[in-house]
């Protein structure tokens, strides 16, 4: 995995992070949110998530089921077991911010990953599973156009699929629910990344001047733009189409500005962020109950939470997210140093 791609996930996670410990506190004490821009972590997420499909897939050998079963293997086991944990934690009745009422029909569309209004909500039991609704709808797809047998025709290809099905959802309304759920023009944040990873390949020999300057900028500016739309107070933290545009684009920027970066050598040269890059799959999964479970004893002893403590509180929560997947590969990575050694 490319270094500033790894760690540009771990930053993600952590802004997502920040974003649901100011829900948590909020919820707690009805402090307001006065910034979201927080949880447009999930946009770059997809961006990147486009990226990786390309950037593995390059060689043209792996096949559709063989694409499909490594993205099962990558995906579904944690994401259930996330989901049976939080609906154990949520048992013992002491989470009430993160984890809302379910039955076994919403337990059954949960772990099946169908897009299924609980509570007005577009919400699995696990609330960031809407992403993994998402994320595994376009493996679905880009699985599928794989059996294209050409990269650009087949990035063409989900592109023209999302932008027409966003517009086909505009104009009817005989799309059942759950799948006009899926038309959202979020999708095309898929598609981006697909896009920057064919340009990846084909600049793969161009010196790009001023690498700093252009890559830096870039990113300088995707942050800024989605603070600064975000200041507009749109509800662009939720899922709406408009998202896709003024949140969608920057995160682009922010992408193709680290890849940037990358291309001229200036790349994350910590091994700890790239395991923490790693564990963002982890981190994200299990953040919210983690922020629950830490926020609500504190706020016992921190009756005012916020600024420095917020930090602390995330901090928390993504060490104790992170352990799971870090510490296995920590474990192997001092195995084989010791074996090198010997």
């Amino acid at each position: 995995m490319l270094a500033n791609i790894q760690g540009l996930r771990w930053f993600a996670a952590l802004s997502v992070v920040v974003f649901h410990a100011h829900l948590t506190i909020a919820f707690y004490t009805l402090q307001p949110m006065n910034l979201r821009a927080e949880a447009a972590g999930v946009d770059v997420f997809f961006v990147i998530s486009g990226f990786i499909m390309v950037h593995t897939t390059r060689s043209g050998n792996v096949s559709p089921p063989q694409f499909w079963a490594h993205r099962a293997i990558r995906v579904v086991p944690l994401y259930w077991v996330a989901t049976l944990a939080a609906m154990a934690i949520f048992a013992t009745g002491i989470l009430r911010a993160s984890i809302l009422p379910f039955d076994a029909g919403d337990a059954i569309t949960s772990f099946l990953f169908i897009p299924h209004l609980r509570h007005e909500l577009w919400l699995p039991i696990l609330p960031v599973g809407w992403t993994l609704i998402f994320e595994v709808y376009f493996y679905f797809l880009f699985g599928l156009a794989l059996y294209l047998r050409n990269q650009t025709a087949a990035v063409a290809a989900l592109a023209a699929f999302f932008l027409s099905t966003w517009a086909f959802g505009q104009i009817t309304n005989i799309l059942p629910a759950p799948v006009a759920f899926l038309t959202h023009l979020i999708t095309i944040e898929f598609a981006a990344g697909c896009v920057l990873g064919l340009i990846w390949q084909a600049t793969e020999n161009i010196r790009i001047p001023a690498p700093r300057l252009i890559g830096g900028g870039a990113i300088a500016a995707g942050v800024l733009l989605i603070i600064a739309f975000d200041s507009t107070g749109l509800p662009l933290w939720d899922i709406v189409d408009l998202r896709a545009i003024l949140w969608g684009g920057p995160a682009v920027m922010i992408v193709a500005g680290a890849l940037v970066l990358e291309r001229a050598g200036i790349r994350f040269t910590s091994a700890f962020i790239a395991l923490l890059g790693a564990a963002s799959y982890a981190i994200y999964l299990v953040h919210v109950v983690a922020l629950e479970l830490v926020i609500v004893p504190a706020l016992a002893f921190i009756p005012n939470l916020s600024g420095p403590s917020l930090v602390i509180m995330a901090i928390q929560a993504i060490a104790a997210a992170g352990i799971a997947n870090v510490a296995p590969t920590i474990r192997a990575r001092y195995t084989n140093v010791r074996r090198s050694n010997a």
